[in-house]
């Protein structure tokens, strides 16, 4: 008879899952870079001033709508899953001893404020360019680059972190080597973008309409370089959450009740006995 897996070895499986549409998103995220840069003139010109649909400007564009729709339904579907996996880790924190469940309560604290830099990151970059287009500004100018890419290096940090401490429990000193190269190209992914964009970045007359700078696919170096570190990051996770999920599902790590903790602790004529049979 098989034996059946615990709650956590079943969000695990979840996390496996999520990493690899989040792999395929990051892959997706290149070629959609490049499409919206090429083509930024013409998403912005595809609405008329009179209303009317700009049909030029929509043929132009139309690679670009499925490559955005198949990268948001890998990310749908990835969330999906990982916050599954998350629930269910959660709803079994009790199942392998209070430390674990100290560290997955850890793991949700910090995905709570994740969703809040999220919101706050978005807010940054609608803002910023709300207030460049009632200004006359350039849209995509330096400061939102900046609010950006520091929320972005937090946000990796967190997100690295809750990554580790879902699993911390179970891992042996090899595989926490392999989390905390994982951690680190994953912090490193925002870091090497910002990077690269100090010296390859389209020039304000790209920016222009019409344009006076012709487009030049190194400008999407910077989004390429983020999204092989990202990959590979996410590629380490999965390799560790899978070593994880077989050591749970061999029954290798076994679940303990999380009180057996403290009434281990406890003298022995004073802990919690079985009541006699009839």
């Amino acid at each position: 008879m098989r034996v059946l897996d615990t709650a956590t070895a079943l969000g695990v499986r979840d996390f496996c899952r999520a990493f690899i549409l989040f792999a395929v998103m990051v892959v997706l995220g290149v070629p959609l870079a490049y499409l919206s840069l090429e083509h930024l003139h013409d998403l912005n010109n595809l609405i008329e001033q009179d209303g009317n649909v700009n049909e030029q400007a929509l043929r132009n564009v139309s690679g670009l709508f499925p490559v955005a729709c198949g990268a948001a339904l890998v990310l749908l579907f990835g969330a999906i899953l990982a916050l599954l996996g998350l629930w269910k880790m959660y709803k079994g924190k009790d199942e392998y001893g209070e430390e674990h469940s100290r560290d997955v309560d850890r793991g949700v604290l910090l995905c709570a404020i994740v969703i809040v830099l999220a919101i706050l990151n978005g807010a940054a970059v609608f803002g910023t360019e709300a207030a460049a287009g009632l200004s006359g500004a350039t849209p995509g100018s330096g400061a939102i680059a900046v609010v950006s890419s520091a929320l972005g290096i937090v946000t990796s940090l967190m997100i690295a972190a809750i990554l580790y401490y879902l699993v911390k429990s179970f891992l042996s000193p090899e595989s926490t080597r392999v989390a905390y190269a994982a951690m680190g190209l994953y912090m490193l992914a925002p870091i090497t973008s910002l990077l690269a964009s100090a010296f390859i970045y389209p020039p304000q007359g790209y920016y222009a309409d019409p344009p006076t700078v012709p487009f030049d696919p190194l400008w999407v170096v910077p989004e390429a370089v983020s999204a092989i570190v990202t990959a590979v990051a996410i590629i380490l996770f999965l390799v560790l959450y899978r070593q994880v999920f077989r050591r749970l599902r061999s029954r290798e790590t076994r679940p303990i009740w999380a009180g057996a903790e403290k009434e281990a602790q406890k003298p022995e004529e004073v802990r919690w006995q079985p009541p006699p049979s009839p």
